[in-house]
């Protein structure tokens, strides 16, 4: 369909379309066949904006600054999509476009919620989306399911799936399905919760909407959020396939891809006694870590880590791990984050 609209554009001579055309066929690209397209599509920005800025094209610039946002996203540098995202809510707005208004709005929260941002700033965000969904209702099952993220990292579990449950109930009123962002973000407060069963299921259930779908590039995400959810539950077999589906339907570019899958292997390794196959693995997993400012996945990758050196026999590292652990946790504001570390240290027999 872009390339329909990019030929329809070009008849015309309508260059503001034939950017927008072409920016969304390469980002829906992008999606299908991951591998080399966020390079690709930033080269195609750094192109078109300047052009789209000469042309005074909101909504066009809405969608640009969007895609520059995933940019960020894809790379989980998520502090630099979310000022993408407040430049395309502002063109957004000037373009009296609804359909990007809700999306710069639940994805400049999303950031928040994924990011280097507090609790204290994502519940401010979340308060102006609430606001904006006075005028655009499909905010509100964002709003419902994001604030259910935020009770879950401070323990508030109860509160947590009562919002996550009518995030998906509203969804399916107001749009007609439940997005797949909602069932990961279930699947993290389970996580959060310690019931890993139902973090698996609805990661499971978050995949097979993406794969339907032909999304790869977020399916393979939550291929990779199964691996760990099995993982936690001690299905080191299934944990396995599922880190290998990861890794084989990622680009191999994806941040949060990269590491998943290897500390996936990289426990099991340290379980089966591979103890060079487990620091290799688990190193190079810290190293794609510590590209993005996601605390809360660089937190959880502490606690991996902090095994890893307790099976190797360096309890004063995995010590180091858990302390390091404790402390992005307090930087995101999750008090949760306390007690998972707690337990961790506990079941690893170093308190």
């Amino acid at each position: 369909m872009f390339e329909q609209a990019l030929t329809a554009a070009s008849v015309v001579g309508d260059r503001g379309a034939e950017i927008q055309a072409s920016l969304g066929e390469a980002y829906a690209r992008t999606i299908a066949t991951p591998e080399g397209g966020v390079a690709r599509l930033e080269a195609m920005l750094d192109r078109m904006l300047p052009e789209l800025q000469e042309l005074d094209d909101d909504a066009g610039l809405a969608i640009a600054f969007l895609l520059r946002a995933n940019v960020g996203w894809m790379s989980c540098r998520f502090s630099a999509a979310k000022e993408e995202c407040d430049r395309a809510l502002a063109s957004a707005r000037a373009a009296g476009d609804g359909q990007w208004v809700y999306v710069a709005s639940s994805m400049r929260a999303t950031a928040g919620v994924l990011g280097s941002a507090s609790v204290t700033e994502v519940t401010a965000v979340l308060d102006e989306v609430d606001a904006e969904s006075v005028t655009f209702p499909s905010l509100r099952p964002y709003a419902s399911s994001a604030r259910g993220a935020v009770a879950a990292m401070v323990g508030r579990f109860d509160e947590a799936r009562r919002l996550s449950d009518e995030s998906m109930r509203l969804s399916i009123e107001l749009r007609g399905s439940v997005p797949a962002g909602a069932y990961e973000t279930r699947s993290r407060i389970e996580s959060l919760a310690g019931d890993l069963e139902a973090a698996e299921r609805f990661a499971a259930m978050g995949y097979e909407f993406l794969v339907s779908v032909d999304n790869v590039a977020h399916s393979s995400t939550s291929a990779g959020m199964r691996g760990v959810a099995l993982l936690r539950q001690g299905r080191l077999d299934d944990a396995q396939r599922w880190a290998g589906i990861c890794r084989e339907t990622s680009s191999s570019d994806d941040v949060i891809n990269q590491h998943l899958w290897r500390t996936v292997d990289a426990v099991i390794a340290a379980r089966e006694g591979r103890r060079e196959d487990a620091d290799r693995l688990i190193g190079e997993a810290v190293a794609w870590a510590d590209r993005s400012d996601a605390l809360l996945e660089r937190a959880e990758l502490c606690l991996d880590e902090a095994e890893i050196h307790h099976l190797a026999g360096r309890d004063d590292d995995a010590r180091a791990a858990l302390d390091q652990a404790r402390e992005l946790y307090r930087r995101k504001g999750g008090t949760v984050g306390e007690d998972l570390v707690d337990r961790k240290t506990a079941a690893l027999g170093l308190g």
